[in-house]
């Protein structure tokens, strides 16, 4: 089963379980699962498992909601290539936050859409090291290696086709965006507009005003 230690989740056994993959946000019967945690192995192994199955039951459209401060760059490599190769189109609906590791992955989605007060964050590889000279400096390289994969995912899965415009943003600091810029630089098609219904009394039909006319005329009430 799936269960917590420590406030996160860990992988156990029967991942194929249909209440673990409920209790952590896949529906399979309305093809829908949610992300609302940080990007890690467990994250990954849910998504991929549950892609595959529903890739089994059928090839109609997976909805993915997705809510994260981002975390692990090679689980979100992970998540990508899987949503990727999925026979099934994928659309991500981002809320809320969508930030590091949380960005590569909702650029691997077919369709992306964005309600209005998501915020968005993009940076380059963080690593912490220590230990002998060489393998620090092997450390630093595969920080490199993953800015590169990411930097190669924007531009391909953007309006933004040069790979310097990324490079420049990622390269000092940490990058916050809104809906709008999201739009101009081709992470998202369209933001979910926010659409309220106004609590109005329900007016009675003419047939019920009618049947009761007819019931007080014919004293019954």
């Amino acid at each position: 089963m799936l269960r917590k230690i420590n406030n996160s989740l860990q992988a156990d056994v029967e991942p194929d379980s249909q209440y673990n993959f409920i209790s952590y946000g896949v529906d399979f019967e309305s093809r829908r699962i949610e992300l609302t945690m940080d990007v890690s192995e467990v994250m990954s192994a849910i998504v991929i498992r549950a892609l595959l199955k529903m890739a089994d039951i059928s090839h109609a459209p997976v909805e993915i909601y997705l809510s994260t401060y981002g975390g692990d760059a090679y689980a979100g490599f992970a998540i990508y290539d899987a949503i990727r190769a999925s026979p099934c189109d994928i659309i991500i609906y981002a809320n809320g936050k969508i930030m590091s590791a949380g960005s590569v992955i909702f650029l691997a989605g077919d369709t992306r859409v964005a309600a209005p007060n998501t915020r968005f964050m993009i940076h380059g590889a963080s690593t912490a090291t220590e230990g002998k000279v060489r393998d620090m400096n092997a450390d630093i390289r595969e920080a490199q290696v993953v800015d590169t994969k990411m930097i190669n995912i924007f531009t391909e899965r953007s309006k933004m086709k040069n790979p310097k415009f990324w490079q420049k943003k990622i390269a000092t600091h940490d990058v916050y965006f809104g809906v709008q810029e999201a739009k101009e630089y081709g992470f998202i098609k369209e933001s979910i507009p926010v659409q309220k219904k106004p609590l109005t009394k329900t007016k009675p039909s003419a047939t019920v005003k009618k049947e009761a006319k007819r019931m007080s005329n014919g004293k019954k009430i």
